[in-house]
């Protein structure tokens, strides 16, 4: 039997481990934030799940030749309130920005939880199953369901019908069938001149928000700007929605204005 790790303390309730590999990891038991030494060991199990899945999945899609232009594998769990406090509940999520059937990303998926070792190892003491989220182009009709409940709740449906929409590029976070994110590519010169293509009706479900998805449709649609020889994108988004915005690369290039029956806006540029 091989030695794989040796741990020795550090301090209080902190060891550092020293794998076979060479490398040196600080773990912390009870860890509960980036304060902490360390992160806890019952983190790094799921670490270990997330990337063993995603080498996995990314071996097999090559193999598959299945063209994935970004993707992310993130795990949701849940911890059993006595001891021992295993995971009892652990998703797999799949994030992915692809054009390629997503029949063939399911069966990537479905290779995957056969040979990746941490999730067969882990699904013999837990619940484990794995979820897809897809980011591709989408027709508009599939996103008019997610904008009025989000965009124009309360408001006829009638009030989600936007000049040159049939025109637009469409790109959609799919789950089940289900578009759970959206983002409409418009081509559209801003008020100052400094950019002719628009985000419009962008909305993500509450159950992708800070999943990350977000950032991968902006990405999309940046993506297809640049494709065409665009150098900027530009969006009037909501006061609220502006920090999101600034994160994923844009800035504010207007004093706020006010949207009839919509409320308060800013205009926000990104630079490609």
């Amino acid at each position: 039997m091989d030695r794989i790790v040796t741990s020795r303390p550090i301090g209080a309730a902190t060891f550092q481990v020293v794998t076979r590999s060479g490398h040196t990891v600080v773990v912390t038991a009870g860890a509960q934030s980036a304060e902490d030494p360390g992160p806890a060991p019952m983190e790094l199990l799921l670490t270990s799940l997330a990337t063993c899945a995603a080498a996995t999945i990314e071996s097999i899609l090559a193999k598959m030749r299945l063209d994935v232009s970004d993707m992310a594998v993130a795990v949701d769990a849940v911890r059993a309130n006595t001891t021992p406090r295993v995971w009892t509940e652990i998703v797999l999520r799949y994030h992915m920005r692809s054009e390629a059937p997503i029949d063939r990303l399911e069966r990537a998926i479905a290779l995957t939880e056969r040979t990746c070792s941490v999730s067969v190892m882990l699904s013999t003491a837990s619940s484990l199953t794995e979820e897809l989220y897809v980011v591709a182009e989408v027709d508009e009709a599939s996103t008019v369901d997610l904008r009025h409940r989000l965009l124009r709740a309360g408001m006829p449906r009638s009030s989600v019908v936007m000049s040159g929409a049939d025109e637009a590029t469409w790109f959609g976070v799919i789950h089940d069938g289900t578009v759970k994110g959206t983002a409409g590519l418009f081509l559209e010169d801003s008020p100052d001149g400094d950019s002719r293509h628009r985000i419009r009706a962008m909305a993500t479900a509450e159950s992708i928000r800070g999943s990350g998805l977000g950032r991968m449709l902006i990405d999309a649609v940046c993506d297809r700007v640049r494709l065409v020889g665009g150098s900027s994108v530009w969006a009037s988004a909501r006061t609220p929605a502006a920090g999101f915005y600034a994160k994923v690369g844009f800035e504010i290039v207007s004093d706020e204005y006010v949207v009839e029956s919509i409320g308060p806006h800013v205009r926000m540029r990104r630079t490609l």
